[in-house]
């Protein structure tokens, strides 16, 4: 039973329910409604609510590196410009000296007022912008001096709503500077609208439930969760370790920069602190940390560290001291300090050694620290496509095929099963099964599944870009052709990969019969399905012959009467090629292959005498 003028454990789980659903429904308005792929996409945003006294309450499925640390900040700096906050504020945030985590991630803050204008809730709704004015099309300029060389504006608290009316003025300085001005205010409006919901929310929820409950509410969550923080630390080792690391060299860096963290747990009074103060000044290049990135990456380390699950709020942070200084490259940045990537390389760094040293304090607690690697996936890059009339540019291609990975890593026994059938008929024996022989081939045997289904799977997305990549050197009646070329590309690779297929049972009869009676095919699953996947890639490659002899006609590289007298030395080219690219190495592969490219080949000169007239 909870005590008089408590919140009950029964609502203590219905509140913090509300409360996560509207920071989810937050979330949900921007997804659905911004514009960028980094957002509707690759979902680079975060939303939260904090109280009235600027603690962070609820999180909902946010980016740790967004809202940890940073929210609170931004939402006490609020006050100083704008003192007297009135319904319908909005304010506009990306300063990374007060509390942002970079210049890249840009804020909407609104305040929560009730119907007798108090002050109750803040909501912060945060996305990386797919441009933020900088000076080169990225959001990420490791290279950047100071933030005068980075570009990016900057604007600390500004307010861009009053009486739920937009300043326009500020709005259109914004997208002077902007290199996809209709992008940004798409997803500027959907930062808004989350901000909007979210305060719509907790406005009902202020009127179903009361003032007065849940501020009790907020006072037991933050209780709750800090007795649960303490009861994790008092489960861990007492000990003080220093653990040190190095990011590789930049420009500006040539010897990279390192990293040295101090942790000290003491679980007597179930404290957890990491210091950050002996390490480099601020450096000349884009890594440094902001303040908010410093404190969240030690306790993002502290968090995946504790070997149990404690929610992450003002109330379980009461026991986490992290010690940072100024003008620290993993401290508080000085203005005009370039805090670029601040949320990614140092920050990770900073958060492994956090983990890593609390591993070293006893077993079942930290991680163990890995190897970190940025791929062209996590590049934000930006600016206009002169081949789509000054169209925003996207990076579309690695989105495409990560996409199709994750289909094929989801139905991946399926897809197992389907090609089994295969190996089945050719052993004549139904009840075959794959085999593998270490712990870890079958998960590796499912990650190549998925790596090559999505390959085929982003061939109309990367046939596509080369078109717009090779677009701008052709003629205006040449560029006719694109959406022909497409079509025709995906269905010959399709075609391709079918008659893959159909030669595979012969291929596989042909194969594993070929050393007779007395030897006995046990095949494993990964060799297997290598063996289909290079198949189906090599023919559906190999059928794009066409369109490559087709657009080296209409470039004019080629004409028909060429390839009329080539005709001899093409047979055998194409045999040749046959018997390289096809991975299993059969006469049915080969013949399989080279038969369609020849008759390819005698097609596209009827088809070129045809065009040319």
């Amino acid at each position: 039973m909870a005590e008089q003028g408590q919140t009950s454990a029964l609502q203590l789980a219905l509140l913090s329910n509300r409360f996560e659903g509207c920071a989810r429904a937050m979330m949900n308005t921007l997804l659905r409604t911004a514009r960028s792929a980094i957002l509707n996409t690759a979902r680079d945003f975060s939303c939260c609510i904090l109280t009235a006294g600027d603690e962070l309450l609820a999180i909902a499925e946010s980016l740790p590196i967004h809202v940890i640390s940073g929210p609170d900040l931004i939402a006490a700096y609020m006050k100083e410009p704008h003192p007297r906050l009135r319904r319908g504020d909005a304010f506009l945030h990306n300063s990374p000296y007060h509390g942002n985590s970079h210049a890249a991630d840009w804020c909407v803050v609104a305040p929560v007022l009730d119907d007798e204008g108090a002050h109750r809730y803040t909501v912060l709704a945060k996305a990386h912008l797919a441009d933020c004015g900088n000076a080169v099309p990225t959001t990420y300029v490791a290279d950047a001096t100071d933030v005068y060389n980075e570009g990016a504006l900057i604007f600390p608290c500004v307010q861009v709503q009053e009486d739920y009316r937009n300043r326009e003025d500020v709005l259109r300085m914004a997208r002077a500077r902007i290199r996809v001005p209709d992008l940004w205010y798409g997803d500027f409006l959907a930062l808004l609208g989350a901000a909007r919901i979210g305060e719509r929310r907790l406005l009902e929820l202020l009127r179903e439930v009361g003032v007065e409950p849940l501020e009790q509410y907020q006072r037991d969550w933050f209780d709750d969760s800090e007795q649960r923080m303490v009861a994790a630390i008092r489960k861990m080792p007492a000990g003080s370790v220093v653990r040190e690391g190095r990011h590789d060299p930049v420009s500006g860096m040539p010897d990279g920069i390192s990293v040295k963290v101090t942790v000290t747990v003491d679980p007597r009074q179930a404290l957890v602190q990491v210091d950050l103060r002996d390490n480099l000044d601020c450096q000349p290049c884009g890594l440094n940390l902001t303040e908010a990135t410093a404190r969240t990456a030690a306790m993002m380390g502290i968090f995946t560290g504790l070997g149990t699950v404690v929610p992450p709020n003002a109330g379980s942070f009461r026991r986490l001291r992290i010690h940072l200084r100024e003008n620290c490259v993993v401290g508080i940045p000085r203005h005009p300090t370039s805090c670029s990537a601040a949320t990614t390389d140092l920050s990770e760094l900073t958060a492994s050694l956090v983990a890593l040293a609390l591993g070293d304090l006893g077993e079942g607690f930290g991680l163990a620290q890995i190897g970190r690697a940025q791929p062209a996936s996590m590049a934000v890059i930006s600016g206009v496509d002169p081949r789509e009339h000054g169209g925003p540019f996207v990076n579309q291609l690695i989105l495409a095929v990560t996409g199709g990975a994750i289909v094929c890593y989801i139905f991946a026994p399926s897809i197992i099963r389907f090609f089994l059938d295969y190996y089945r008929d050719s052993v004549h024996n139904q009840k075959q099964r794959f085999v593998f022989t270490g712990p870890i081939d079958a998960f590796v045997t499912r990650l190549k599944v998925a790596t090559y289904g999505g390959i085929i799977l982003a061939v109309p997305v990367w046939l596509w870009e080369l078109w717009r990549f090779i677009t701008p050197g052709l003629h205006p009646r040449e560029k006719r052709y694109a959406v022909p070329f497409v079509l025709s590309s995906i269905g010959l690779f399709s075609l391709g990969g079918f008659v893959a297929l159909l030669t595979l049972h012969p291929a596989l009869n042909f194969l594993l019969n070929a050393g007779g009676s007395d030897l006995r095919p046990l095949l494993t699953a990964d060799k297997y399905l290598m063996l289909v996947g290079l198949m189906i890639v090599a023919f559906g490659l190999a059928f794009e012959f066409p369109v490559v002899l087709m657009f080296l006609l209409l470039a004019r590289v080629l004409t028909t009467a060429r390839l009329r007298r080539w005709r001899r030395g093409a047979i055998l080219s194409i045999v040749i090629f046959a018997a390289v690219i096809t991975p299993s190495q059969d006469p049915y592969s080969l013949f399989f292959m080279a038969i369609p490219m020849y008759i390819f080949y005698e097609a596209v000169i009827v088809i070129g005498r045809v065009l040319k007239r």
